[in-house]
């Protein structure tokens, strides 16, 4: 090597090392973004578990919420053949021992 070309040679090595150097920096904020994104994920994904339970909670509650109408029906409707049966067998009941009686 000439004298000459020993300065060009160092001189585009000097701006060799500050393009590495750059990217690196670059590399480090985009490493940084990356893990950053990666946390955000990581809770985003515990919260969407916890929302998930508390889901299935409410629907639970809601089915229970909903078939508590439809039991009291049912409940009414025994309790109304029930006294509809009663209100028959005492009728039967009294004409009978009116019947007896006479």
């Amino acid at each position: 090597m000439s004298e000459t070309s020993i300065p060009v040679v160092l001189e585009n090595h000097t701006i060799r090392i500050q393009n590495i150097e750059k990217q690196l920096a670059q590399l480090h904020q985009i490493t940084e973004s990356i893990q950053g994104l990666s946390l955000s994920v990581n809770k985003l994904a515990t919260n969407m578990e916890i929302m998930a339970g508390e889901q299935k909670d409410l629907t639970a509650r809601l089915k229970t919420l909903e078939m508590e109408p439809a039991d009291n029906w049912k409940h009414m409707k025994h309790l109304l053949w029930t006294s509809a049966l009663s209100t028959i067998i005492g009728a039967t009941i009294v004409f009978l021992v009116t019947l007896l009686t006479n």
